[in-house]
């Protein structure tokens, strides 16, 4: 998901409010996953996205969800000046910006691998292994299975496509063996 340049914006800024240690980062994730939740919610959704509704309105749900965590004062006073701002409908991208940006800072990577089928923990094991050797980064990865791929599997990572399925192979094989038999 493409995120917004002003999303991008406030997660900076939180980062620069905050820092990055390790324990204040997990519990900013866990304020944003509560505050997200809310977005689950379409009635919240609809109070929180509305122009019209009262900023107090607002402040009142955002702080129920800070009930369920333990804020820290400044997490809080950032919530205050995006409310202010009247950008709430932002949280969910300043969330997931807020989480790009800390995966940069700790030099992460996230693949996602499609497999032909049930694959051996220690193969997945050998796969990460090996794109992390590649793009020297940590990679965390998400996995799903597509029968459709004949056998092999499908590497997606950012703009990256490594395509390593028994499907492709095939059908490049065919479109070679149709362009030679052209040229013949």
């Amino acid at each position: 998901m493409k995120v917004n340049a002003i999303a991008i914006r406030y997660a900076r800024a939180l980062i620069k409010l905050m820092g990055t240690d390790d324990v204040v980062v997990k519990q900013n994730m866990e304020v944003f996953k509560s505050l997200n939740s809310l977005f689950e919610i379409k009635e919240a959704t609809d109070i929180l996205k509305s122009p019209v509704m009262p900023l107090k309105l607002k402040a009142d749900l955002l702080a129920l969800a800070f009930k369920k965590t333990q804020t820290a004062p400044a997490f809080t006073r950032f919530i205050d000046v995006i409310l202010s701002s009247q950008r709430v409908q932002l949280i969910p991208e300043i969330f997931l910006a807020y989480k790009q940006q800390m995966d940069v800072h700790h030099n992460i990577l996230h693949a996602h691998i499609t497999f032909s089928g049930q694959v051996k923990e220690e193969h997945e094991r050998e796969l990460k292994s090996q794109l992390e050797r590649l793009f020297r980064k940590k990679v965390e990865v998400s996995k799903s299975i597509n029968p459709d791929l004949l056998g092999g599997y499908v590497v997606k990572i950012g703009h990256y496509l490594l395509d390593s399925s028994l499907k492709t192979k095939i059908e490049t094989l065919i479109n070679n063996a149709a362009a030679v038999q052209e040229h013949t």
